[in-house]
């Protein structure tokens, strides 16, 4: 099923498109002195990467430290309510299938994972109270990554 489009009856430029770049908020990554911060990419074929970037300060801004990608596939299931939309879904990725549910809100995506983060259909979460928040941003706003070193491998014999 395509994303395109956030697949209730508002006009588009009251809530954004499901497809597009989605980010969390800034959250502290144990006991080091470095934050991190989750980028979603969902395009209209349905499949979507988890970006987790690392920043060594705590409001994720500037340059990051470094980032992890893991890509996937999420398929949209059932509308459960048109206004907010909130739908059913299923994502697989890095070998891991999720039952999820989704709502699309004043801007802001929020999405429900559940007990065990939803591993089976029955265990799919509606409460939204402790669901993952994403606020859409643009390609731009991506952060940015230092650029990788190069090494020049030397032999020494003696």
């Amino acid at each position: 099923m395509p994303c395109s489009g956030s697949g209730s009856s508002k006009s588009p430029s009251e809530e954004p498109a499901l497809t597009g770049y989605w980010k969390s908020e800034c959250y502290e990554l144990g006991k080091t002195a470095s934050h991190g911060m989750v980028v979603l990419q969902i395009q209209d074929d349905g499949t979507f990467s988890r970006i987790h970037y690392t920043f060594n300060n705590a409001t994720c801004s500037g340059d990051a430290e470094g980032a992890n990608t893991y890509d996937g596939t999420i398929t949209l299931g059932t509308v459960v309510a048109e206004s907010p939309l909130t739908q059913e879904f299923h994502s697989f990725i890095s070998c891991t299938d999720r039952y999820s549910t989704l709502k699309v809100q004043n801007s802001t995506l929020f999405i429900a994972n559940g007990p065990d983060d939803g591993t089976t259909e029955e265990l799919r979460q509606t409460d939204f109270a402790d669901a993952d928040k994403y606020t859409p941003i643009t390609e731009a706003e991506l952060p940015a990554l230092p650029a990788p070193v190069k090494v020049a491998p030397t032999l020494c014999l003696q």
